[in-house]
């Protein structure tokens, strides 16, 4: 008599662990990362000193950023064990990033306020400083991808896609802290038709990204279809189409061509830059939660 065969059905899980503090630190890494890096090309490349930008992008992406994680980790005392493990640990990872971004990035901005310090931005020393920071920002970006894409058992940001998704959403973030800047600040001789430019074809290529991301994970599998439909039809759609899609990106888009086909309105344009950034960076947060929300992984019952 032949061995009746061993039946397994495969169900989806959503994860639990990872929900609004883990949200608001990839969302947080991703603003001041974005600024820090937007604030150096405005200084390098039209040649506009803008150390707020600097030292703001600092503080945002890396004080705030350690401390949302460090809340996270429930167990405060767990913070320093995470923090040495940086061959196993993406977290640990993602600090030490943060903290090279940071202290390099302070040596970097403060002779800007403090000339009795023995170097300049200007200097070979300062200059160095410059690329280490940066170096750590852009690693920063990439991180709050990367966190999520090792997560093998969650297909659906199991993709390389997602860390490409998000240094896209941090370059804009940080574009939009530029708008709602100009607002507060006033433009200095900051260049916003570029920055305009440079907005308009991000979102643009973000959305083509967020398409086909959406179409591999469609296809990847029981629990990342699951988690797809979630995002796409279920629960989280109203999040998803409403907030990700249209409130940050369509309307930022909409209202950044407005403003710059119609470069001479003068004081509405700033006005409207500003709540495009909003609104840009309303989409940013909630494009980390939704994400976070649809991760299913799948489990044998």
């Amino acid at each position: 008599m032949a061995r009746p065969l061993e039946e397994f059905a495969l169900t989806a899980k959503r994860q639990k662990a990872w929900g609004w503090p883990i949200a608001v630190a990839l969302f947080l890494a991703a603003v001041g990362s974005g600024l820090f890096l937007i604030s150096l090309l405005v200084e390098r490349v039209m040649g506009v000193p803008f150390d707020f930008g600097l030292i703001l992008g600092i503080g945002v992406g890396g004080i705030a950023t350690s401390a949302a994680f460090v809340f996270d980790l429930g167990r405060k005392g767990r913070f320093w064990r995470v923090l040495l493990r940086p061959g196993k640990s993406w977290i640990s990872r993602g600090i030490i990033l943060i903290s090279m971004f940071v202290i390099f990035g302070l040596l970097y901005a403060v002779p800007g306020w403090w000339s009795w310090l023995p170097w300049t931005k200007e200097t070979g020393l300062g200059q160095a400083l410059m690329v280490i920071a940066a170096l750590g920002a852009f690693g920063t970006m990439f991180y709050s991808g990367f966190v999520l894409s090792y997560s093998l058992a969650i297909s659906i940001w199991n993709t390389n896609l997602l860390p490409i998704l998000c240094v896209a959403y941090a370059f804009l973030a940080g574009i939009a802290m530029m708008f709602i800047m100009n607002s507060a600040l006033g433009e200095g001789g900051i260049n916003f038709s570029l920055l305009k430019v440079m907005e308009m074809s991000l979102i643009i290529f973000t959305m083509v990204l967020f398409f086909a991301y959406l179409m591999t994970t469609g296809y990847a599998g029981t629990a990342s279809r699951e988690a797809t439909m979630l995002l796409v039809k279920g629960r989280l759609a109203w999040v998803f189409w409403g907030g990700v899609i249209a409130i940050g990106l369509l309307l930022p888009l909409l209202i950044t061509g407005y403003t710059y086909i119609n470069s001479d309105i003068g004081a509405p344009s700033v006005a409207l830059l500003a709540t495009a950034g909003v609104l840009e960076l309303s989409g940013g947060l909630l494009f980390r939660y939704s994400l976070l929300r649809a991760g299913v992984f799948a489990r044998v019952a």
